[in-house]
């Protein structure tokens, strides 16, 4: 149970969250498969219900049950397809990134209000600049823009999005690039921006 963020720290004690995990799922399974410690840090985002299993108890599991290997190595790959597109926030405009962020929280702390979706767990315009290594007078001047427009207001220490679709147009493609839950529909993941359709040369 619960939300587990994936992050990576960079110099001046700024940080990169590259996935929110949301339950049920599996995390290490990576560096657990080739007995690596862990490659990147990792935070719950509130209290949450964790299970540790030994890693030989765990090989040795996945060597007599092949459907359980098989459902690891889906969920695996479930994880690298959001990290790719991931991958493509590394030149995108800020708005893309704040909006990507607000929109992964709401996906796991979203409630429905009369005023819109409330995102019920505490986020700052620090918390959000520091999520995806900005600072915080960035941050700031385009949250200002968007309750400026009336699309998002904040209660106390949570934000109200009132105006859903609005961030989903600004997010485009990296609308679901950091939240990823085993049993999520992957095929939202497929680009629509038509600019950026893979192709092999």
């Amino acid at each position: 149970d619960g939300v587990v963020r994936l992050f990576h720290l960079l110099p001046n004690d700024r940080e990169i969250t590259v996935k929110l995990l949301g339950a049920p799922n599996t995390f290490a399974a990576t560096e657990l498969l080739q007995r690596l410690p862990l490659l990147i840090n990792m935070a719950t985002t509130r209290e949450a219900w964790i299970g540790l299993v030994p890693t030989d108890f765990y090989l040795e599991w996945l060597e007599k049950h092949p459907v359980a290997l098989m459902e690891l190595a889906k969920n695996i790959s479930g994880a690298f397809c959001v990290s790719s597109l991931n991958e493509r926030r590394a030149g995108a405009p800020l708005e893309q990134w704040v909006s990507s962020v607000l929109l992964s929280y709401a996906e796991y702390f979203g409630q429905p209000s009369p005023d819109g979706t409330v995102i019920e767990y505490a986020l700052s315009q620090q918390s959000i600049a520091q999520s995806i290594g900005a600072v915080r007078r960035t941050v700031s001047q385009v949250i200002e823009k968007w309750q400026r427009a009336g699309w998002l207001s904040k209660t106390g220490s949570c934000y109200v999005i009132h105006q859903i679709q609005a961030l989903e147009r600004i997010a485009g493609p990296l609308r679901y690039c950091l939240c990823y839950h085993i049993g999520m529909p992957l095929d939202r993941l497929t680009m629509e921006d038509s600019n950026a359709v893979p192709f092999v040369e």
